[in-house]
């Protein structure tokens, strides 16, 4: 992995938009997402210099040999030969990203990729964050139940998080960098964001239930992280 004091290389960079996707166990999910993300970019943006980076975190499925199959120039492929995390596939990624914008997504069709375009124009605005926050969900389970509240929750606790949360978006080079100052990948990132970011574009969101592939976030995992939001407003 790049170090972090290689996080300011990029400040001349030709590069436009950088999206990040890290990937665990996608392989039916890759080609859909990839069409979806280009043709926002190419359609909607009309960007002329983007970047794609797929960060494979040990998958056991054949997502890697996806993504090895996949010809586009404006791809990159990385691989983690041992699983850790999605904060740090997206960490990985973010080291790698060259554009003036970085967009962060998970590698699903749980939140539209539509959602690029109004946060990239946000950023060319002058906001340096621009957010997703769902405000509809048509999952369920205790899961979900758990996530409303904790996050409802959160949000009268720190009146910056939006009451429905967010875990996609883009930030502009600065923040960027500073966030890979930070050890966000063992903290509660959003909350590392917000410390960041002056200027925040919140945008309302669906969320929709993804049949692609199954969702390797168990609920004890999401127990683990939130406890670490809490952890974070102690400090």
């Amino acid at each position: 992995m790049t170090s972090a004091a290689q996080t300011f290389l990029h400040n001349n960079s030709t590069i436009e938009l950088s999206v990040v996707l890290p990937v665990y166990n996608k392989q039916n999910s890759i080609p859909i997402v990839l069409q979806a993300v280009e043709e926002v970019i190419q359609h909607t943006l009309k960007l002329n210099s983007y970047e794609i980076i797929f960060v494979d975190d040990a998958s056991t499925d054949k997502s890697l040999e996806v993504l090895r199959g996949i010809k586009n120039s404006s791809v990159v492929v990385l691989q983690h030969e041992i699983n850790g995390g999605q904060l740090k596939a997206v960490e990985t990624g973010m080291y790698a990203a060259q554009g003036n914008a970085v967009a962060f997504y998970s590698c699903d069709m749980q939140n539209s990729f539509k959602t690029i375009a109004p946060l990239y124009q946000a950023i060319q605005n002058g906001h340096d964050l621009a957010i997703g926050s769902r405000t509809w969900r048509s999952d369920t389970g205790m899961s979900v139940v758990l996530s409303k509240v904790f996050y409802r929750l959160l949000s009268v606790v720190d009146s910056r998080m939006p009451q429905g949360g967010f875990d996609f978006g883009i930030l502009n080079r600065e923040v960027r960098n500073a966030l890979l100052q930070t050890d966000f990948t063992n903290k509660f990132a959003q909350l590392v964001l917000l410390d960041l970011a002056k200027n925040v574009w919140i945008l309302p969101a669906s969320r929709i239930n993804d049949s692609n592939d199954k969702s390797s976030w168990s609920l004890s995992e999401k127990i683990k992280y939130a406890y670490k939001a809490f952890i974070h407003r102690k400090k």
